[in-house]
């Protein structure tokens, strides 16, 4: 290793004599096969923190939903479709993106543009279910959708079906 790099799954500063990371622990050796270590960890968090993210409201969705439908009506059955799909959709581009991380051979533009891409579309799965929950304390009365609220899930739709086939 020449120089300072620094540690792809931790970003800590290391040094030429270091055959470990002081902070993590994971062995050099492995890391250096990375051409930009510092831009995979920061990917790497990125991804971890839109997880997060999403883990959070999701289950503020979740509770919403359940908070303002009956599991029995067809409402609470679509909302829970709605969230099942977007759950899917956002971990599979999550594990995507770290397969790339862990697997690529070479960390080319081209890996670096398909894991930027991957986030990108993480982070417009985050901002629709934040939607999703806008729309339903907004606009919902006495179970009955808005017209808001179907556009909302045609750009759902759309959003999850690109993705899907996008791959």
């Amino acid at each position: 290793m020449d120089g300072v790099n620094y540690c792809v799954w931790c970003g800590f500063k290391l040094t030429s004599d270091d055959k470990f990371c002081p902070n993590c622990g994971e062995k050099i050796e492995e890391l250096s096969k990375y051409a930009s270590s510092i831009s995979i960890s920061k990917n790497v968090d990125e991804i971890n923190r839109l997880k997060k993210e999403f883990e959070n409201t999701e289950f503020r969705a979740r509770n919403l939903i359940e908070k303002r439908f009956s599991n029995s009506e067809v409402t609470f059955n679509k909302f829970i479709g709605e969230l099942n799909q977007i759950n899917l959709v956002f971990y599979g581009e999550a594990d995507s993106a770290l397969d790339l991380v862990e697997y690529a051979s070479d960390f080319t533009k081209k890996v670096e543009n398909k894991l930027k891409n991957k986030i990108k579309n993480m982070k417009k799965l985050l901002k629709q279910l934040n939607d999703l929950i806008d729309e339903i304390i907004l606009n919902l009365d006495n179970g009955e959708t808005s017209a808001d609220l179907e556009y909302l899930y045609n750009d759902i739709d759309e959003l999850i079906n690109s993705i899907k086939y996008y791959k």
